[in-house]
């Protein structure tokens, strides 16, 4: 158990849970994936998923296509980027769409959200 632990530490991984179950008896040790921060491990470079996320929310401080942002970052699957950018983006509620109310608008852009507006919110 201490291995698991002092290993688990040293990857900048949340500590794991135990948890004792006395009928039947047994043990459950949790070990929660993917819950790194740059906080837990200073020393880790940034992503490249997190340059991404950061270079979309410069460009976008005026209202960009999806095409826009596709050339803007190089990339060319307008899938990949909307589920592993633009829509965690969007729930995070740092990027907003210029048309919420139709979301495969044709004239569809995307917007950072600003700082003024999250505290009229």
């Amino acid at each position: 158990m201490d291995k698991i632990v002092s290993g688990w530490q040293s990857l900048g991984w949340p500590l794991p849970t135990v948890a004792e179950e006395t009928r039947p008896d047994y043990v459950v040790l949790t070990l929660q994936l993917g819950m790194k921060t740059r906080q837990e491990n200073p020393t880790r470079k940034p992503r490249k998923q997190d340059l991404r996320k950061e270079q979309i929310l410069e460009f976008c401080v005026e209202p960009q296509s999806l095409s826009d942002i596709l050339q803007h970052l190089g990339l060319k699957d307008r899938e990949n980027l909307m589920e592993v950018y633009i829509n965690p983006m969007i729930g995070a509620g740092v990027l907003e769409m210029t048309e919420p109310d139709n979301p495969t608008s044709r004239n569809q852009m995307y917007v950072t959200v600003k700082v003024e507006q999250e505290f009229q919110k």
